[in-house]
């Protein structure tokens, strides 16, 4: 969403949004995660797929290098100093509460899976995201 509005293709009518009628299903589709690992896990196999939340790469960047090449069987890296760097860095946007407040009951079938493989990080987000909407 943040690529759109940044080059102006992310046009807001609230009233579309609101009458379930959005170019918002294009992303809805795209946050699908249980259908999306369900489908990745049974093209490659139990044991052969590792889901991760994406919030862990900014807070332990090693850690979760090191879980990585564990899984693949690589051999470990030495310490990188620069794994941290932000290398894409967003621009914030202004969402109206009305839409954050579509948005979180339409992703909360997503909240309650993912709940299921990231319990304290989903907990976390919901939490951020109530808050954002008071």
């Amino acid at each position: 969403m943040r690529m759109h509005a940044k080059n102006g293709g992310l046009k807001i009518d609230l009233d579309q949004i609101l009458s379930g009628h959005t170019p918002l299903n294009a992303y809805m589709r795209y946050t699908d995660y249980a259908s999306l690992i369900r489908r990745w896990k049974s093209m490659v196999g139990e044991g052969r797929f590792r889901a991760m939340a994406y919030d862990r790469i900014g807070e332990e960047p090693q850690s979760v290098l090191s879980e990585i090449l564990d899984f693949i069987g690589a051999e470990q890296a030495g310490t990188k100093t620069d794994l941290a760097k932000n290398v894409f860095p967003g621009e914030k946007i202004t969402l109206p509460i009305e839409l954050r407040s579509k948005l979180f009951t339409d992703l909360q079938p997503q909240y309650d899976f993912l709940h299921s493989l990231f319990p304290d990080d989903v907990e976390s987000w919901v939490s951020r995201h109530k808050l954002a909407m008071s």
